[in-house]
């Protein structure tokens, strides 16, 4: 796998994510609910570490006003896909590309659909929580999200950590820097479970 890094202009500080590769989960009864984190600062560790991100309204409007316009796009670009492909049917290459537009709408579209869905289920779940959002290494509240320069942060089992972020040295004086490494480790994730309150209960091995 690829991982980012993280390191200080002003003093020895290195950290990379690889530790906390993995899934991060809320046991709710007999259900597994996926949390949503990122990179943070966590003053107890003094470390970049996973930090839980709490669902907001602004952040489930926000989601559903994408949902209208990926729905918008969608149904504008039939018409065009179709006119297009009369217009090259003699051309496979032009065709494949018009193939793999469309395919490509259908997968952001999906993939914001499922991010509502996750977005509603931690809402309701959580929505009698006493405290704020936690490190998820050791349960700190004294944290804060890393800022990142510009765009989304990556996505998938190492949501969160982006390889664009640069920050104070908390203490220090430096900048703390993100970058990514191109090198790929073998290593089997784990999925760690937590209570509504972001305290770790147990881990696993990815299934």
């Amino acid at each position: 796998m690829q991982y980012s890094e993280y390191s200080c202009t002003n003093c020895d500080y290195i950290a990379n994510h690889i530790n906390y590769w993995g899934r991060f989960s809320y046991q709710c009864q007999c259900a597994l609910i996926p949390v949503k984190w990122e990179a943070g600062w966590c003053s107890r560790c003094s470390s970049v570490q996973a930090v839980e991100v709490l669902p907001s309204e602004n952040h489930i409007e926000m989601l559903r006003k994408e949902i209208a316009n990926s729905s918008f796009s969608r149904s504008a670009q039939k018409p065009s896909l179709k006119s297009e492909r009369l217009w090259f049917m003699n051309l496979k290459r032009s065709i494949a590309l018009l193939v793999d537009r469309g395919r490509l709408i259908n997968i952001e579209y999906s993939a914001i659909e499922s991010e509502l869905k996750e977005e509603l289920g931690r809402q309701k779940i959580l929505r009698r929580r006493n405290s704020g959002p936690r490190c998820l290494g050791c349960g700190s509240v004294e944290i804060f999200r890393m800022p990142v320069n510009q765009g989304r942060q990556e996505s998938g089992l190492d949501y969160g950590f982006a390889s664009n972020a640069e920050f104070h040295h908390p203490g220090c004086g430096g900048r703390i820097i993100g970058k990514n490494v191109g090198a790929r480790l073998r290593r089997i994730p784990v999925h760690r479970i937590y209570n509504i309150e972001g305290k770790f209960l147990h881990e696993q091995e990815c299934l």
